[in-house]
């Protein structure tokens, strides 16, 4: 077998792939330079997405697919791709291996899909790969973290592509960050190694040089924008001293405290469903999002959005 034989139909080679089909699926970067077989007047040129519209995770396969319609919506307001509409075509696998893998090929043998943007979850994710293998469809996994995916070379593909970032990759970039700040602002120990106390002190620099008191992994506020007094509230209820440094550890069971606090025990319990559960989340972390439409902070919210969106 000749080693052109493993490729995509129509002449399609990996670097082309990359110039074009990448650039719709990785959201944002350019969308020019798609392969030949997709410059066909007139037609829209179909992305497949199969993702997890409903469950426990519907939020993941909604994020995608909002964010992919974003570049469709900007891609098509500036005169297309050659004149060819971008088109999104979305399947619910609800979060079933199988599912994906039968949806995948319904959206390239039934609906013409000439592209397939994953949004599954990494289980899913494996199985839409196979089905890429065997229908020879570029295809871009933009969820799954297992690098695994596309890097094992029992599992890699020439047409198929991973662009979801890494927690490594948070990981670096966040520890680049913090390092610059410090040498800008002089700190000479860690977060990590300050007291209760040496962290609740500083709640008025971060403010005012932030904008937010947070702090630590998970994010603890002098004040919660909802409940004053957060760190004092849970040093007495934890009967902290304020003298024990601020380490993973504590923040770790700190961050349980708040957990319980909102109602974990009563979630599990089945005592308070999981959209009151979430509402209770959103109201201690800002960035998470309600499950549900409801009356937020100030107006009225979606699902998905912070409950205090548009403070």
């Amino acid at each position: 077998m000749k080693k052109t034989d493993n490729l995509p139909r129509r002449g399609i080679d990996r670097r082309t792939v990359l110039k074009g089909a990448v650039g719709v699926a990785a959201l944002g970067t350019a969308v020019t330079g798609f392969p030949a077989y997709l410059k066909a007047a007139g037609k829209p040129i179909k992305i497949g997405v199969p993702t997890i519209m409903s469950g426990r995770v519907a939020i993941l396969g909604e994020s995608a697919v909002a964010g992919a319609m974003c570049t469709v919506r900007r891609v098509n307001a500036a005169g297309c791709i050659d004149g060819r509409m971008l088109e999104l075509v979305v399947r619910d696998s609800r979060g079933k291996p199988d599912e994906a893998a039968r949806m995948t090929r319904d959206l390239v043998n039934n609906e013409g899909c000439e592209i397939i943007l994953d949004g599954e979850a990494s289980s899913g994710s494996f199985a839409v790969n196979e089905v890429v293998r065997d229908i020879k469809r570029v295809c871009v996994h933009t969820n799954s973290e297992a690098s695994s995916l596309t890097a094992d070379p029992k599992n890699r593909i020439p047409w198929a592509f991973r662009s979801a970032r890494q927690g490594i990759h948070d990981a670096v970039g966040g520890g680049i960050y913090a390092a610059a700040v410090a040498k800008q602002k002089g700190l000479k120990k860690p977060i990590t190694q300050w007291t209760l106390d040496e962290i609740e002190a500083d709640g008025s620099r971060r403010t005012r040089e932030n904008g937010s008191s947070a702090a630590g992994a998970y994010q603890f506020m002098r004040d919660t924008l909802d409940k004053p007094g957060t760190l004092q509230d849970i040093e007495g209820e934890m009967e902290l001293t304020g003298k024990e440094i601020f380490s993973p550890n504590l923040q770790d069971r700190m961050a349980y405290h708040l957990l319980k606090r909102r109602g974990y025990a009563a979630f599990m319990s089945g005592k308070i469903t999981r959209n009151e559960f979430a509402k209770n989340l959103a109201q201690e972390w800002a960035s998470f999002p309600v499950l549900a439409p409801m009356k937020g902070s100030s107006r009225w919210i979606n699902r998905g959005q912070s409950y205090y969106a548009c403070d």
